[in-house]
């Protein structure tokens, strides 16, 4: 299967239709092996109505070109390189021309190659030819454009220029225009306990790049720092790598790292365009036993057409089914959420505890996928750690006598399921 035809596909590049992502991709990503996912993404993307502003760096392409005269390693000063005018003429600047020539064979009607005077900056002190953009000569628009990593000051002098400052300041300038940040890495994102976290939410990101929960350490500090910071004017986020950049795009799950500024999250009522997705996901859940089945097409369609989804901009993060049963019983139903752990149940918690009526009771239904303590408990703890008390098993409840709606008195046969119930006052 070709990532481009990974189900769903078309429907999320519908959603990104018109919008602008800004991807920001090291010069590791532009090597041989790398740059053809990058490349092949970025048409796709263009093809189907989606802009780009395309912001590179060139590290390793630079040490290269360094190497081949130089027996000496690039001067440095505390870890950090210098751009001497030395490292300019024989790394820097053939660097950037190698580079530019490649995309422009690659992308050739999909991307223009901003030219270096174009990035006017102020020198960086104690970096040596190191400049930190200021403003854009002669740009109103940065979209299908890529940014290299030259620039030059007012009076010509020639800069080498890093990708995470000319990526901070086009988040900052052109924020009405950008609708997601990505940024290609080599670990496809933060990694806690040898896993990729799927979701990090703002609120958790402290101002050094550390996080409340995650052990987030080298490298990634500085890069969280910058996230943090872009957070303040997009509404998203994402890190993964240049073979995973679509499947970020056309998959409901994403592929990396997705990091979302909590207060542009926002939830409604399914839209028409993100009924397929919805679908999806609940067949999605059907095979994997988390739901049951619906046992009719009108049962699906009156869940369907009670659905609420969470989402940050474009992207649906997460949904739940609110269904009136009658006698002031509201079923809590068709809960998920794309990314688990890191405060999504949170926030779908918050989102229906306002919809409930006064007075009326809310339950929901939890089924372990097997008789094992470990996924019964499993069940129990993530619906109580959203607000519902545990009530047990519903033929235990329902032999109690307690008052139940009719819709679980007449509970199909062969199902116990757990029963929680949240009473809103």
């Amino acid at each position: 299967m070709t990532p481009h035809s990974l189900p769903l596909a078309d429907d999320y590049l519908a959603l990104y239709k018109g919008k602008t992502l800004l991807i920001k991709a090291s010069g590791r990503e532009l090597m041989p092996d790398r740059l053809t996912h990058l490349c092949d993404a970025i048409r796709t993307l263009t093809s189907n109505g989606v802009y780009i502003t395309l912001i590179f760096g060139g590290q390793t392409q630079i040490d290269q070109h360094w190497a081949k005269d130089h027996p000496e390693p690039r001067p440095k000063k505390d870890g950090i390189g210098i751009t001497t005018p030395q490292v300019l003429a024989d790394g820097v600047i053939p660097a950037f021309a190698q580079i530019r020539e490649e995309l422009a064979a690659a992308l050739p009607d999909c991307v223009q190659i901003v030219a270096p005077e174009s990035l006017v900056c102020t020198q960086v002190e104690d970096r040596g030819l190191v400049g930190a953009p200021n403003a854009l000569n002669g740009i109103d628009d940065i979209r299908n454009k890529a940014f290299g990593f030259m620039g030059q000051s007012s009076d010509g002098q020639a800069f080498n220029v890093n990708g995470d400052d000319t990526t901070n300041f086009l988040v900052q300038q052109f924020a009405h225009t950008v609708d997601e940040v990505i940024m290609l890495t080599d670990t496809r994102g933060v990694v806690d306990d040898e896993a990729v976290v799927p979701i990090i939410l703002s609120s958790d990101i402290r101002e050094d790049g550390s996080h409340a929960t995650i052990d987030i350490t080298g490298g990634m500090l500085k890069k969280m720092q910058s996230v943090r910071a872009m957070l303040q004017r997009v509404s998203k986020v994402a890190m993964t790598t240049s073979a995973k950049l679509l499947e970020e795009i056309e998959d409901w799950k994403g592929s990396g790292t997705l990091c979302v500024n909590v207060n542009a999250i926002e939830c409604s009522p399914m839209q028409q365009h993100e009924r397929a997705i919805v679908e999806a996901v609940f067949a999605d859940f059907i095979e994997k036993g988390t739901f049951r089945r619906p046992k009719t097409t009108e049962e699906l369609e009156a869940q369907l057409s009670a659905h609420n989804v969470l989402r940050v901009g474009n992207s649906p993060l997460g949904g739940f089914s609110l269904m009136d049963r009658g006698d002031r019983f509201t079923e809590l139903c068709k809960l998920w959420s794309g990314y688990t752990g890191n405060g999504l149940g949170q926030q779908l918690a918050g989102q229906w505890q306002g919809m409930i009526p006064p007075g009326n009771t809310l339950f929901a239904m939890g089924n372990p996928k097997d008789e094992d303590p470990a996924s019964i408990k499993k069940v129990i703890d993530i619906f109580t750690r959203l607000g519902l008390q545990n009530q047990g098993r519903l033929e235990e409840v329902l032999a109690a006598g307690t008052r139940l709606p009719a819709s679980l008195q007449e509970y199909e046969p062969g199902r116990n399921p757990l029963l929680f119930t949240h009473l809103k006052t």
